[in-house]
Order: C-alpha cells, then structure tokens, then sequence
C-alpha cells in the first residue's frame, strides 16, 4: 500500500521514473570568482543567536570580527560561483575547493528553502561553513543553486537561477482534496530535483574531481532533494539528508511515503541526521526504520537538542550549518563518508 500510495504521487513527475542524468549531459559551463567577500559574524552560537532577526538557516549578517575565527576552523578557502544549464535554465553553484590538484572526491550539498541561501560563513549558520568544513577535509564541495533562488553572501546578493522557483503556497492553491495537493507539491520537487541531476552530470566532467566518489548531502528541502536523488543511484555514493521535510512533515503527509519509496529505492547507503528539537522529528521517526532496514552502513540519528533554549530553528539549521553544530556530527558524518567511498583517512 505504501508503494501505492508513493507511486500515486509520482504520477506525471516523469513516472517515478529516475531522470538519467545523461539527458543533461550537454551542459555550458564557466568559473568566475566570487570577488570582494563579504566579512561575517562568529562569536559563539548562543552570544549571536540572541540579537537580531533570525532567518529559518539561523544566519547572521553583522560584524567582521567573525571571520578570522571562521578561517581558524575551516581555513580561508572562497568559493567559486560556477555555472551549469539544465536543459534551458542556466544554474549557478557555489564550489569550494582542497588546496592541490586532485582529483578529489566531492560533495554535493543541497540546500533548504530559504529563497536566497546565504554562501557567506557564521556563528549561526550559512553554507560557507560547510563549504570550507568540506574543503578543509580534502573534499570539492558544490552547493547548486535551484532553479528561482538567489544566493547571496551576507547582505550582497550575487546570482539568481533562472527558472521559477518552488513556491508552497502554489502548490495549496490544489488542495481539493490532500492527494491532489500533495502530488502539486511533490511535482514542483521532482522538478528541482532535475537541477540537482544536472549539478551532479556537471561535477562529473571536472577534472579536479574523481566522478566514483561522490556524496550528497542537505538541509530540509534540501534532505528532500537529497533522497529524491538517491532514488535516481546516479553514480553517488552515500546520501547524508538532514532532516528532510521536517518544515513540511504535517502540511504535506504524502511526502512520508514518497522519501520512503526514495530510500527503500536508493542503490547506496544513507545516513539519517536530525537534532530532536528540530520543527518535527518525523524524518527520523517514521523514515528511519527504512533507513535501518538497508543495513551498515545505512543508519539513522536522532542527535540530543541543539541549543533547545534557542526554539527548533537552532534544532533545524543552526545544528545543521552552524559551526558548534558541525562539531557535533563532523566525525560520524566523515567516517560514514569514508566507508562509502573507500577513502582512507584522506584530507583527514
């Protein structure tokens, strides 16, 4: 029934069929460099969390006197803003790279739903945290900017993808019914997960990388792009979703037997990540006995809170980009990573 159920909702997204990545083979590319970094803010996750408005990734745009700790942790390695086409859309990409020459083996990071996702590094969050945590330990990191979104780097916006982006509340205006609703959602998914099919073609071609050992990983909607790309195998290694969905877990109940499906589905090993004061814990409750069930090195974790004083946005992305988060999961996530690529101890 469940498969049924999953199967439903993929009905016109393709089939449930995997999108081969060999239809967005034919990809331009180009490299420019992100020039002029914006300085952020790292003092501890508490001290920043507490001023200011926060953003659902738990990010802060404020003084310079963080970088200098950031880069004592991760190093100063910027990215590079890279640009690859899925079909007609032009996309963009933040890339981190190792120092040498390669090639390296990557990751690529998907990440949530915030329409512009934040590339610059703080005590908070942003994915400049886990673009240099990555670099740092001998990986290419990618981080593909979907369709519709913009990235930005403290308050300086950079590049926006073409395409239109996600949009929920599109999506509630077919809600005759919960079934209809949910495949409307799920539909717009399946479309970014066609930008995420492409950054992985994309990546493949680069000479600095080894295309045998790749990894994903992501944040919310990007845990959900995760699984949904480890339905599709395309030659990744290991998935590492961080709670995905969790925003949407009640609103959208289809989406339960669909990442299911994607995990039962996916040909390489997953690891489950989730701090138990996120926005729901249904992730790890319902999709981690699917995860368990495919056996070491697949497993699911359901980490102690994360700052529980601070509400479920430190659970959400503050465990999951922040550095004293990163902290946290570093050493399980890396060695999970090396027993699925056969790495050992490199960049370590």
């Amino acid at each position: 029934m469940r498969t049924i159920i999953a199967m439903l909702l993929l009905i016109t997204i393709a089939g449930g069929v995997p999108v081969s990545a060999a239809d967005f083979a034919s990809q331009r590319q180009t490299s420019v460099r992100v020039q002029d970094r914006q300085p952020t803010h790292i003092i501890s996750y508490r001290n920043a969390r507490q001023s200011g408005e926060q953003s659902d990734m738990e990010e802060e745009d404020t003084s310079a006197a963080d970088d200098q700790q950031v880069a004592g942790r991760y190093g100063q390695n910027r990215p590079e803003l890279v640009q690859f086409n899925n079909g007609s859309l032009r996309l963009y990409g933040a890339l981190w790279k190792p120092a040498g020459r390669g090639p390296f083996p990557a990751v690529i990071y998907n990440h949530g739903s915030d329409p512009k996702p934040n590339i610059g590094a703080t005590s908070r969050g942003g994915y400049g945290n886990i673009g240099r945590f990555y670099s740092q330990h001998g990986f290419v990191c990618l981080i593909p900017l979907r369709r519709g979104h913009t990235f930005r780097q403290g308050p300086r916006t950079l590049c926006t993808s073409d395409g239109v982006m996600f949009d929920s509340q599109r999506a509630q205006q077919a809600n005759a019914d919960q079934l209809t609703h949910d495949r409307q959602w799920m539909q717009m998914q399946m479309a970014d997960n066609e930008d995420v099919v492409a950054a992985v073609s994309w990546i493949k071609t680069q000479p600095f990388v080894d295309p045998n050992r790749l990894v994903m990983s992501g944040i919310s909607f990007g845990g959900i792009q995760t699984l949904l790309a480890a339905s599709k195998g395309l030659g990744v290694k290991g998935f590492v979703p961080f709670a995905p969905g969790a925003m949407s877990w009640r609103a959208v109940p289809g989406l339960h037997e669909v990442e299911a499906w994607a995990i039962q589905r996916s040909p390489a090993p997953v690891f489950l990540i989730q701090a138990s004061n996120d926005y729901n814990t249904g992730p790890s409750q319902y999709l981690g006995p699917y995860v368990d069930a495919k056996g070491p090195p697949s497993r699911h974790k359901l980490y102690p809170a994360f700052h529980p004083e601070l509400g479920p946005k430190a659970g959400h992305g503050g465990f999951a980009t922040s550095p004293e988060g990163i902290d946290i999961w570093s050493s399980e996530v890396l060695s999970f990573i090396d027993q699925v690529i056969n790495r050992r101890g490199a960049g370590r």
